[in-house]
């Protein structure tokens, strides 16, 4: 393997990892005293800036202009709303997260990504949710009510639940789709089981928005 395929994968699961744990810093993520969430977000944080000195022009599309008015939607009116019903820590900690870790992947990956690198990235995320869904069954079969991974609550379970299913709907690797649909059944049944709603209400929201907008 070449050193740029190996650094390419170091930074795709780098920034994979902060993704996947949704925020820089995890009290959970501690191995031999040492918390490893502090160590992965130096490095993210590290890519990123050394990423972004590499974004020369920042050409516009359509997708592009959606994406952007979303997080300024996003970033504006959630001050807005707590100077009506007030904020708590927790909302803070998610809108800093949100600021940090959201908006830069996303024009990280818009600005500087192959069409390689994403799709690594994306098969990266989907096997983050099957070693979740293998998890999840573990879980299901010894236990009832609902189902809680790695410190992660229903709300994280069934969102990459749905997210593997809109990758299985999506992915241009999966060229036959009469091959998606046991694997989307399961996923979607594991979602179902985590007994949280919200997932399942925003995924049907984004396919609404996907036929919407083409």
């Amino acid at each position: 393997m070449k050193v740029k395929s190996i650094i390419s994968w170091i930074i795709l699961l780098s920034i994979g990892a902060v993704v996947a744990i949704g925020r820089l810093y995890d009290e959970r993520i501690v191995i031999f005293d040492i918390n490893l969430s502090i160590l992965l977000s130096i490095f993210y944080i590290a890519i990123i800036i050394l990423l972004s000195r590499f974004i020369r022009t920042f050409s516009l599309s359509k997708t592009k202009f959606i994406l952007l008015v979303f997080f300024l939607i996003i970033v504006v009116y959630t001050p807005i709303l707590w100077t009506i019903y007030g904020y708590s820590d927790y909302g803070l900690l998610k809108y800093i997260n949100f600021l940090l870790i959201v908006i830069p992947v996303s024009v990280i990956v818009m600005e500087c990504f192959s069409y390689y690198h994403v799709v690594n990235l994306l098969i990266i995320f989907f096997f983050l949710s099957c070693v979740l869904a293998l998890l999840g069954v573990f879980v299901l079969s010894n236990t009832y009510g609902s189902i809680s991974i790695l410190g992660g609550g229903p709300i994280i379970f069934a969102r990459w639940m749905i997210f593997a299913i809109i990758l299985l709907l999506f992915l241009p690797k999966l060229k036959d789709y009469r091959l998606r649909i046991i694997p989307i059944c399961l996923f979607f049944i594991l979602a179902l089981a985590a007994g949280s709603r919200g997932p399942i209400v925003a995924f049907i929201l984004c396919l609404g928005l996907y036929v919407l907008l083409n």
